[in-house]
């Protein structure tokens, strides 16, 4: 026998409260929606940035000091523009130098060559022995050997003389300038001296990395002749910069590594995009739409209807007297603004669009037909 009997029935009194309560609560209400089913293009999206299509360091050529800068810093220039002048009299020295070689080179196997008719015409009369004409012509092959040496080292004088002047490779825009007037630079070998950077303007490059899993996704359907692959076909791509919301930007995918990284598991791909203008500057971060599958008929919902279990993904239903029932789905991208459900539910279900997380499998519902059409993008 209970020692406080009062207290047991006011506990009896609470449950019965608590379960007519229960039954008298109306019904949850939520917005219930039947899946969209249209024709889409799926697509995959990846990260990565702008490059130029051509950059460059500009490098001296030849050794000296910095005589002249003839650009402001992150000027547009011109293939050609002379950019920096290398202290050049050292180099007009050797030029001097390398024609006085020539010149004398040039003397020395007209002499020989003279020297060769002479002994060819006292050959015939005896005048001198064989070996004295094969002498003579020696020298003039020598003197010939000679003078060809002497124009090499000519063009390679001018050469360097010529690369005192700095020139722009291509039209493209300048970094700033990396050495100053007076400046010791040094060239000709891998070490020489950076001046400045040019990048090349207009055709800019968007290298991303696709996941291996992705590649081999795209080559069998290439195999099964579902989708024709990038090697073997052009593809249209877009692009969005980091404030944009949409795909505005407009290229195509142009080359795929022959290999895969071994490191990261992926493919380098690089796509070209022929406008932008100021926005597509080298090193800017975008996002690609690559198109993956399609026009093939999906069915779509928004993402509020689309619930996690434990890594897995389920929907919500409504069936007989309005009670929730549960369905586990596949889902794939977004497409229009809303998630593609590839299985798991047919078109003509009631899914739970809006409140599903207020609600459990087996209870009662008061659903509220929408139109997901008027919210798809």
């Amino acid at each position: 026998m209970t020692r406080f009997p009062h207290l047991a029935a006011l506990a009896l009194a609470l449950i019965a409260s608590t379960a007519a309560s229960a039954q008298d609560r109306p019904p949850t209400p939520v917005d219930v929606a039947q899946p969209i089913v249209r024709s889409v293009t799926e697509y995959n999206e990846y990260t990565g940035r702008f490059e130029a299509a051509q950059q460059v360091e500009i490098r001296a050529r030849v050794s000296g000091y910095v005589q002249e800068i003839r650009f402001k810093d992150g000027e547009d220039v011109k293939a050609g523009d002379v950019l920096i002048v290398i202290d050049p009299r050292p180099y007009r020295a050797n030029v001097a130098r390398a024609k006085a070689d020539k010149s004398h080179a040039v003397a020395m196997r007209k002499l020989a060559e003279l020297e060769v008719a002479r002994g060819e015409k006292l050959i015939k009369s005896n005048n001198i022995p064989a070996d004295e004409l094969d002498k003579r012509r020696a020298n003039l092959s020598a003197a010939t050997a000679t003078e060809e040496a002497a124009q090499a080292a000519l063009t390679n004088a001018e050469l360097d003389l010529e690369f005192t002047e700095v020139k722009a490779p291509f039209d493209g825009r300048l970094s700033r300038k990396l050495v100053d007037i007076g400046t010791l630079v040094s060239g000709g070998s891998p070490q020489s001296t950076v001046l400045v950077n040019i990048v090349s303007r207009g055709l800019a490059h968007f290298w991303f990395d696709a996941p291996e899993a992705d590649y081999l996704h795209f080559l069998r359907l290439d195999n099964r002749g579902e989708r024709t692959s990038a090697r073997f076909e052009v593809k249209k791509v877009q692009v969005r910069l980091l404030d944009e919301q949409e795909f505005v930007h407009e290229g195509y995918l142009d080359f795929l590594d022959n290999r895969i990284n071994e490191g990261t598991g992926t493919l380098r791909a690089r796509a070209v995009f022929d406008e932008g203008g100021e926005l597509l500057i080298p090193g800017a971060f975008g996002r690609l739409r690559l198109p993956a599958y399609g026009p093939h008929e999906v069915m779509l919902l928004p993402d509020t209807a689309i619930l996690s279990d434990q890594g897995r993904k389920l929907v919500y239903v409504i069936g007989e007297g309005n009670v929730v029932g549960v369905r586990m789905v596949e889902t794939g991208p977004i497409a229009e603004g809303m998630r593609i459900v590839r299985s798991g539910i047919q078109p003509t279900d009631k899914v739970i669009v809006n409140g599903g997380v207020k609600v459990r499998p087996g209870m009662p519902v008061a659903p509220n037909p929408v139109d997901l059409a008027a919210s798809a993008s």
